[in-house]
């Protein structure tokens, strides 16, 4: 398999990965996550610190909160066309309320959460793992927020929130080609691409 297609396949299998953590509501909650399970995806593939560096340098932080911000926005954009044509339960998003903002900021949270994680746990930093730990609790206490209750919080952590960045992790380990230096150079050898050596 060519490493285009390998990237084509992590990107499918973030968004069904996305789209399972929803599928209790899939035309809404279902719909979301496949949105942004892709665009995580995306901006994972984008920032494999492999792609064209044989060393493998980790992206900075800068750029990696830049392709965070860009997946997010553009993925809140595509949910919100799509609600422009599946309208939203009305407690949920009000697109002229700021539960709205609250939505956005938590596909913006979401994004930046993962990838900084990713990008700690490909450099080899230890307690990578803490970002893949806290980003559901943000998540869901913006979530909260946006339907105005507290109450909300334990059923957006527990069937929102934790189920999303768990099934999009397992997603990456089983095909992101750029999960690991090792995976990665036995993908490009597969292509016939091959630069640099390294160790997982």
């Amino acid at each position: 398999m060519s490493l285009v297609a390998r990237r084509v396949w992590f990107i499918v299998a973030g968004a069904v990965a996305g789209f399972l953590s929803g599928a209790m509501v899939p035309h809404v909650f279902g719909v979301r996550g496949l949105i942004l399970g892709m665009a995580i995806s995306v901006g994972a593939a984008m920032l494999n610190p492999w792609r064209r560096d044989p060393d493998g340098r980790t992206p900075g932080l800068a750029r990696t909160l830049g392709v965070a911000a860009g997946v997010a926005v553009a993925a809140f954009g595509l949910i919100l066309a799509w609600h422009e044509m599946v309208p939203p339960p009305h407690h949920d998003i009000d697109l002229n309320r700021m539960n709205a903002v609250a939505a956005g900021l938590g596909c913006v949270v979401t994004a930046a959460g993962i990838l900084l994680g990713y990008r700690a746990r490909r450099a080899g930093i230890r307690r990578a793992w803490a970002w893949f730990v806290l980003t559901p609790f943000a998540t869901a206490a913006l979530r909260s927020w946006s339907v105005g209750g507290i109450e909300a919080f334990p059923f957006s952590l527990l069937l929102g929130s934790t189920p999303f960045v768990l099934l999009w992790l397992l997603a990456a380990r089983l095909t992101d080609p750029g999960w690991s230096h090792v995976r990665w150079l036995r993908a490009a050898s597969d292509d016939g691409a091959v630069a640099g050596h390294g160790a997982e």
